[in-house]
């Protein structure tokens, strides 16, 4: 798999701009996600992973946070934006 284009913190920017998302926020590592999910499982509503997950182990999945898994039925990417602008450009790497 490639090294990704955005950053984590441009990442977190596309995600806030979101207006459906009340928090989103960078983590070091599964035990940081996992202990701030454990502080908050009361007032987290509802968290929302990739359908990837489904039926597997996932961090915080002991944890009584209702769970909505996301599916990607759509196209898009960034590695398909680049080919395309390559592409039309004509730009030689």
């Amino acid at each position: 798999k490639s090294k990704p284009i955005w950053s984590p913190k441009e990442r977190l920017m596309m995600v806030e701009a979101n207006r459906y998302v009340d928090e989103a926020f960078l983590y070091e590592g599964e035990q940081a996600l996992y202990d701030y999910l454990m502080m908050n499982k009361d007032i987290i509503d509802v968290r929302i992973l990739g359908e990837d997950h489904k039926n597997k182990s996932f961090t915080g999945d002991d944890l009584d946070i209702d769970i909505i898994f996301n599916s990607r039925k759509h196209s898009y990417s960034t590695t398909g934006t680049i080919k395309k602008i390559i592409k039309e450009k004509k730009i030689i790497m």
